[in-house]
């Protein structure tokens, strides 16, 4: 087939003139893709020499003087290697053994259109081990080992670069290909080296790290921006440094821990330390230099110039008495934005009566600014018993994302800490390692925004509780609710003597809520400072509650305590809940486990636990092992349960062992009842079969039991539910009104942006609009719908809507040229409507996918006849200039004198000509039927006012007051 690759292996192995050589080509579909192989010389320089002499006698000579003695100097390998491809190129190496060490000369030509050579030396001796000095106590040895420098014409990435022993000889040649790891050469001189820090290579530490951003996204900020969905998302390490701990103290300094990094060529050394002075603590984070490894340094002047100093960032922290402040600031370096500053932070302030934590950061992104800051108060703010106030939080982000704790995480965010430990700040002096914390959930993100704010309480002296509720908005939105809940008996005073709790229950909360993608989910787990008796008696376990409301899963549901049954086939979006479970070691000869589980899925029902108790003492083990599980389905009822108990004892020996146990079982389903009762003691087993063997077929429910325990029932009884209609746009007013006795809902729409949509609570495998199927044909999945309580293996239901006009009958009903209509697809449970009629074989929470449950119509806006063509861009582009405006002083209006005798009223309306002229005006509008009726009476009786009120100043736009008089 065209698509088949056949790769053949060639290997020649032989000798010439004694000397081994050995050739090694590989045929990819007829040609040649690589040939490789190497000439094995094994001979002294001085010998080599001798041989050259007797054919090039002065040249020879030459030679001899150059490299003097040559009898410690070994002509090793010739090699040479050729690939094809895209990256075609050519390489030739010499090496050179002289004692124990090695030198390879290497050159690589590439072949392809970028052309390009690589050309250097690749020494390889024995470790060379510094002399003692006072890092050696701290941080260990420091040796140097390889050293190569290498010379490129361009830069070369991931390119094929043998090395010393990637030459195989003819004693060493198979079939395996040698691992030849890709290298990156920059333009240029490169010089490489082997540095070891207490027995690790830092080089090569620092290289895989390097090699692992790589291999991230290039720009963390858009993948986020296109993949920020909340949940989580692991960010890489920011760090190019390979960290050692130290944590020795000499005096008042101590050093925490020192960095080595190797990047863009340059080899660097950092330390975290702090300064104790009395009340006073200094800490420098990333304090340190580097030096460039391709500056050969040729005097004092040049070290200086290239030794680069730094300080990523520096804590202070004063305590005296009752008072605590410290605070401090870091330079967050990130290798994918070297350009960007950011800074992060954190303040302390504690007294007697109050404690204050805020945690910070800034970075500048292109301009773009990103921070966020979030403070808490610790502080017993008073409130009902049950409601107990001791603290507040608030915080806020701006071009930041919050990304969400998973829930076994909860109880270490950061916000949590700095918000429930008041001395979260203070023990963890160590800027670097809140840094981090922060980087890992809290970082730049453009264009998403979000706000916080928490409240710390307790209730009746007992349950010390947190709740923080976050909003995170702008690239999406999402609400979620964290929290924390703990209980300790006896509790703990501050004041008073320490009493040892005889139980603890932590418990982590986490709601989110995310319309986007339709999920509604709330979680709960214990954390592992949970106990019951003794810390050694461990409590775990997990709480979880999903819905979806939106998306593939739509119309799915879990409730789960402690996880599901052993045969429930867990679909993947489910959540992952741990077993509530109890482990107590009692002593060193008893131990007690515990566990137990409750789930609620749209299938079925399932709970149970076990116990398990151990006894070892010497050659004596005794063991007690009791466990039951139960699975339940819905309508019509189905039932299994598994119950078993085991009890032995064993007594062993380095002869034998003895060992009795006694085990019984039952396992039992239904209806109708039956099952098996099993037991087992030593060698004896035997069954014990009661009821119906052979499970009969379900009980078939009928339509008044169905519709009564699955489907929403009306107030006044009678049939079901099945359908509703609702407007969801377009909907301007309503009110109610009585016609003849009865309320009546008018309501007022606009026609242009009127929708409604009806669904029914039956899944249809029809949808009629006016007498027109309008059926999704190929997502109606009518071969899998059916009744399953009511043992109904096919199922048709019909959903017809009409739209007929109010002033006709209803025969005629309108076309829907100006409809717009979309059918509405759910997942409905398949527990109810499956045509497979089996209950409880191999339970699931199965949803049946895309089923047609309602139709969605709306009208469909009409295009204006003289619409405007569309308009470029560009035509909304403006242009600033200046326009000058002359402002004048307004000037103040003066009063209008009284009109005296010349009023309107004395001179239009009371002269005889203008009334006998305007009386027949109205006459002749009175004979052309224009006007049926003038009355001048209410003009005649306020002429007065009407034509003789003074004029009025008013402002622009003012309304004017009506005459007194009218």
């Amino acid at each position: 087939k065209n698509d088949v690759k056949i790769t053949t292996e060639l290997i020649l192995s032989g000798s010439v003139a004694d000397i081994p050589i050995s050739l090694k080509g590989s045929l990819e579909s007829g040609k040649l893709g690589e040939l490789s192989g190497c000439v094995t010389l094994n001979a002294s320089l001085s010998s080599v020499l001798d041989d050259l002499g007797k054919n090039y006698g002065e040249a020879a000579e030459v030679l001899n003087e150059l490299v003097g003695h040559g009898d410690s100097i070994d002509l090793e390998k010739l090699g040479a290697a050729y690939r094809s491809g895209k990256s075609r190129s050519v390489q030739v190496g010499l090496i050179i053994k002289f004692g124990n060490n090695s030198c390879q000369f290497a050159l690589l030509k590439g072949m392809g259109e970028n052309g390009g050579f690589i050309a250097g030396v690749d020494l390889r001796s024995d470790k060379l081990s510094l002399p003692k000095n006072f890092l050696s106590g701290i941080i260990g040895d420091i040796a140097i080992g390889n050293l190569g420098v290498y010379y490129a014409s361009k830069e070369f990435k991931d390119v094929a670069f043998f090395g010393a022993d990637a030459f195989q000889d003819v004693t060493q040649f198979t079939l395996e290909t040698p691992q030849i790891t890709g290298r990156n050469f920059p333009k240029g001189v490169k010089v490489s080296a082997e540095i070891l820090v207490g027995g690790v290579n830092l080089l090569d530490q620092l290289e895989k790290i390097q090699k692992a951003e790589t291999n991230t996204p290039e720009k963390l900020e858009t993948q986020s921006e296109q993949n920020y969905a909340g949940e989580a998302k692991n960010v890489p390490d920011k760090s190019s440094t390979k960290w050692i701990e130290v944590k020795k103290t000499i005096g008042p300094l101590s050093v925490r821990r020192i960095g080595l990094s190797y990047a863009d060529q340059k080899i660097g050394i950092k330390f975290d330390a702090g300064l104790q002075l009395s009340v006073l603590t200094l800490t420098l984070e990333g304090l340190g230099l580097t030096y460039p490894i391709t500056k050969l340094p040729t005097g004092v002047k040049d070290i200086w110039d290239n030794l680069k100093f730094h300080l990523d960032g520096a804590a202070v922290a004063f305590s005296g008495g009752p008072l605590t402040i410290s605070g401090g600031l870091l330079k967050v370096e990130d290798p994918k934005y070297p350009d960007r500053l950011q800074l992060d932070g954190f303040l302390l302030v504690r007294t007697e009566m109050l404690t204050i934590t805020a945690l910070g950061s800034y970075a500048d992104m292109d301009g773009t600014p990103s921070l966020f800051v979030f403070a808490a108060l610790q502080k017993e703010l008073g409130g009902p018993a049950f409601f107990f106030v001791t603290g507040l939080s608030v915080g806020f982000g701006i071009n930041r994302a919050l990304k969400l704790p998973a829930i076994n995480e909860v109880h270490n965010f950061p916000l949590v800490k700095a918000a429930t430990d008041p001395d979260y700040l203070d023990k963890n002096l160590d800027l670097r390692n809140i840094s981090q914390k922060l980087g890992d959930y809290i970082y730049p993100l453009r264009g998403n925004f979000w706000i916080a704010a928490g409240v710390k309480f307790n209730s009746f002296g007992l349950i010390d509780s947190f709740a923080m509720l976050t909003v995170s908005f702008g690239t999406q939105l999402k609400v979620a609710l964290l929290g924390l809940a703990k209980i300790s008996i006896p509790k703990q005073l501050p004041a008073g003597p320490e009493v040892p709790a005889i139980a603890c229950a932590e418990l982590a909360i986490k709601v989110t809520f995310s319309p986007s993608t339709g999920i509604l989910a709330a979680e709960a787990r214990l954390t592992d400072n949970s106990f019951l008796f003794t810390k050694d008696c461990r409590l775990t376990g997990g709480f979880a509650f999903y819905c979806w409301f939106a998306g593939t899963h739509e119309g799915d549901f879990v409730v789960t305590l402690g996880g599901y049954h052993a045969q429930f086939d867990k679909p993947l979006h489910y959540p992952v809940v741990p077993r509530l479970r109890i482990h107590w070691p009692v002593s060193t000869e008893l131990s007690i486990t515990g566990e137990a589980y409750f789930a609620l899925t749209p299938s079925c029902l399932m709970a149970g636990g076990k116990l398990d108790a151990v006894f070892q003492s010497g050659p004596i083990r005794a063991w007690f092992y009791a466990r039951a599980d139960f699975l339940i389905a819905w309508k019509p009822f189905r039932y299994d349960i598994d119950v078993g108990v085991r009890i032995g004892v064993a007594f062993r020996t380095d002869l034998f062992t003895l060992t009795t146990e006694l085990a019984a079982s039952l396992h039992m389903w239904g209806p109708p009842f039956g099952g098996i009762a099993h037991v087992s003691w030593f060698v004896i087993s035997f069954d014990i079969p009661f009821g119906k063997q052979e499970p009969d077929e379900p009980e078939k429910l009928s339509w008044e039991e169905f519709h009564q325990s699955f489907l929403p029932q009306r107030k006044e009884g009678g049939d079901p539910l099945i359908s509703t209609i609702r407007i969801t746009s377009g909907l301007i007013n309503e009110r109610e009104v009585k016609e003849l006795g009865e309320k009546r809902t008018l309501r007022l729409v606009n026609a242009h942006a009127l929708s409604f949509t009806t669904e029914s609570v039956i899944p249809s495998t029809e949808i009629v609009l006016n007498k027109t199927d309008i059926s999704p044909k190929e997502k109606t999945p009518k071969q899998s719908l059916g009744i399953r309580p009511m043992g109904k293996d096919t199922l048709h239901s019909e959903l017809k809507v009409s739209l007929v006009r109010k002033d006709s009958d209803s025969q005629n009903t309108w076309g829907y040229d100006n409809l717009d209509f979309k059918s509405i697809q759910k997942n409905v449970p398949y527990a109810l409507w499956s045509k497979d009629l089996s209950c409880l074989n191999a339970p699931s929470a199965e949803t049946i996918k895309n089923v047609p449950a309602g139709l969605r119509v709306s009208l469909k806006t009409p295009d204006p006849k003289h619409a405007l063509t569309p308009i470029a861009l560009e035509k909304f582009n403006y242009e600033e200039f200046e326009k000058p405006i002359p402002w004048t002083e307004v000037q103040v209006p003066t009063e209008i004198p009284a009109p005296g005798e010349k009023t309107l009223m004395n001179t239009i309306w009371n002269n005889p000509t203008v009334t006998q002229k305007r009386n027949a005006i109205l006459d002749a509008l009175k004979k052309s039927q224009e006007i049926e009726s003038i009355n001048l009476q209410d003009l005649a009786e306020h002429a007065k006012e009407i034509f003789q009120a003074m004029p009025e100043m008013a402002c622009l736009g003012e309304p004017l007051k009506p005459p007194k008089s009218v």
